[in-house]
């Protein structure tokens, strides 16, 4: 038999953490498997780490490229790979000895194209167990469409805690030809949220599964990778990564609703971590009593009118947003607020008050109408207030 496994590890300016990953995968327990480290144009000594293991271990391969980003690398491991599957981990994790000889077994005996364990997610001062919600077991194809693609991506308000697997490619394990056609053909401008739109793509394809109880793999949660989701390109290619994944379902005809869901309350936890606002109040926009592509008038500029105002910035759920308030001119918030006489020489669907206190709102509504705003087009709802103040990760 040859290579059984080809683990793929992607690196950039990994040389704080890539030995402790490097000497986890080594300990292995699995025969017959290798290693292929991508350097994405590190500018640290993580290029010198990789070769330098590389000289000492026939089974470690080295892969130098400029910076193209994380799928890109992957896509360069997974295309020089040798083994029959294919497993990831990223630099600054590690996993036990057991990992891949337990998910290689389950795969070559079931001869299936994906097994999937938990992980265990490492912050800095506690661990937070991610067990897979389906029960250990075999799931064909008509258990994947009926028990895992409605749930895989969001179900409910919470899509962190709701889905029933994590979607990250680093706790499964591939058939090579599987995860290889899906990295060639996912979009490589996709920065944000690629692991969601590449898991779920394979499972579409997946006629067998095993899903593990163990949870062998170390997902390190560390400020670094909190500062990478902050890079520009990924929040730009947010919508690139919505569009994907709701093209799929409309051509599926599966999972519509919960994509529509997943893309709302990711770019609430991209705004809680592009913003730095981790640690304050946050106000989900109420997408589900509103038609997509509409034009809105938000009225309120305090904290509830800015969290939805970045909301809907960066979703591009309304065709357009008229930002206002009573206070225009004293907040001049980048100029993003119009006076309110201004706002409503515009044509627009419906009027949003954004404030917390219902007698506010009906303060401010009683004031529209007597400016002739018609009551059926003005909006107010107590606000949805997401009090959680985890630190959410995004690879």
């Amino acid at each position: 038999m040859g290579v059984k496994v080809s683990v793929i590890v992607p690196a950039y300016n990994s040389e704080q953490y890539i030995q402790v990953c490097i000497d986890s995968i080594l300990k292995s327990t699995l025969e017959d498997m290798e290693i292929i480290l991508v350097d994405d144009g590190s500018t640290d000594r993580t290029a010198q780490i990789c070769d330098s293991y590389a000289e000492q271990y026939n089974n470690i391969h080295v892969i130098h490229q400029e910076n193209k980003g994380q799928n890109a690398a992957r896509l360069a491991g997974t295309l020089a790979a040798n083994g029959d599957y294919i497993g990831f981990v990223d630099s600054d994790d590690w996993i036990e000895p057991k990992m891949y000889e337990e998910l290689w077994q389950q795969a070559y005996r079931q001869n299936a194209d994906m097994v999937c364990c938990g992980c265990i997610y490492e912050k800095a001062k506690h661990q937070e167990i991610k067990y897979n919600v389906l029960h250990e077991g075999v799931y064909d194809r008509e258990a994947i469409l009926q028990e895992i693609l409605p749930k895989v991506i969001s179900f409910g308000s919470n899509y962190t805690k709701d889905r029933v697997i994590e979607p990250h490619l680093v706790d499964k394990l591939f058939k090579k030809e599987l995860i290889q056609q899906e990295l060639i053909c996912v979009n490589q401008c996709i920065y944000w949220g690629e692991d969601v739109l590449i898991t779920f793509k394979c499972i579409i394809k997946t006629n067998l599964m095993v899903i593990l109880n163990s949870t062998p793999y170390h997902y390190r949660i560390h400020q670094e990778s909190i500062f990478r989701s902050q890079d520009k390109r990924a929040i730009s290619s947010y919508p690139l990564l919505l569009n994907e994944l709701l093209a799929l379902c409309n051509k599926n005809d599966i999972c519509t609703k919960q994509v529509q869901w997943y893309g709302v309350t990711a770019a609430r936890d991209m705004l809680r971590i592009g913003l730095n606002v981790t640690n304050r109040k946050f106000w989900q926009f109420p997408y589900r009593d509103f038609e997509k592509e509409q034009r809105i008038v938000l009225y309120g500029a305090g904290d509830v009118g800015c969290c939805y105002y970045e909301q809907l910035r960066i979703s591009g759920y309304f065709t357009e947003v008229i930002w206002t308030d009573s206070n225009a001119e004293k907040l001049n918030r980048d100029r993003c607020v119009c006076k309110t006489d201004e706002a409503f020489k515009k044509e627009y669907n419906k009027v949003v008050i954004a404030v917390e206190k219902e007698s506010i709102a009906m303060e401010i509504k009683q004031q529209l109408v007597e400016k002739f705003i018609p009551l059926e087009k003005i909006y107010w709802k107590e606000p949805d207030c997401i009090s959680d103040t985890f630190t959410f990760c995004v690879r």
